[in-house]
């Protein structure tokens, strides 16, 4: 399953909610479209792998890069889920 939201959405609480249950969090820049995974790279290679990927909660949240929304989405994520540089 994947659910597309704006860096405004995360003000919410039911945007908040979405990152906390995402498996994999992928940051999508609004001018170019170019994709980066945020959080849940390990998992999301697994799943890959394994040909589990439909299963992963997915979130994107669409964002400008050449601000410092990219910014304040990792340290959210950090803040919420802990370092992804982690993972286990």
């Amino acid at each position: 399953m994947t659910k597309a939201i704006s860096m405004q959405d995360l003000s919410r609480v039911d945007g908040l909610q979405d990152l906390l249950e995402a498996d994999v969090v992928l940051a999508v820049d609004t001018e170019n479209r170019s994709d980066l995974v945020v959080f849940g790279r390990q998992t999301l290679a697994k799943a890959v792998e394994n040909g589990q990927e439909p299963e992963l909660k997915m979130l994107v949240v669409e964002l400008d890069t050449s601000s410092e929304e990219l910014g304040r989405l990792r340290a959210l994520i950090i803040y919420l889920r802990g370092d992804p540089h982690k993972e286990g």
